[in-house]
């Protein structure tokens, strides 16, 4: 491959990060759905994993099967265009307690 074809090329890596849930109940419904919706903003397939299990992070039931409680580590796993970005919203979301823009408390 010419060195021309190769600075078009574009690659991507997996970012793989652990989080912790301090949101009092856990990732019941509310916290949940907000953050299938969060993640649904971003074209990247992201993932959660809870003891081993993997969840889809654009899915509430996804989610709610994981059994994400109160103090849990989880692992984000997030990969395509928007990576660093869908990252930093989920993060922000765990660091606010999974406090809605609407200052909603779940």
């Amino acid at each position: 491959m010419s060195p021309q074809r190769l600075d078009k090329l574009h690659f991507t890596a997996m970012i793989e990060r652990t989080i912790e849930i301090n949101c009092v109940g856990g990732l019941h419904a509310r916290p949940a759905k907000l953050l299938a919706d969060t993640a649904s903003h971003f074209s990247s397939e992201i993932t959660l994993v809870n003891d081993g299990i993997e969840g889809n992070a654009k899915s509430m039931l996804s989610i709610l099967m994981l059994g994400i409680a109160q103090g849990s580590k989880i692992s984000v796993r997030i990969f395509g265009d928007d990576e660093g970005q869908a990252l930093l919203a989920i993060i922000k979301l765990a660091e606010n307690n999974f406090i809605d823009p609407d200052n909603n408390y779940y």
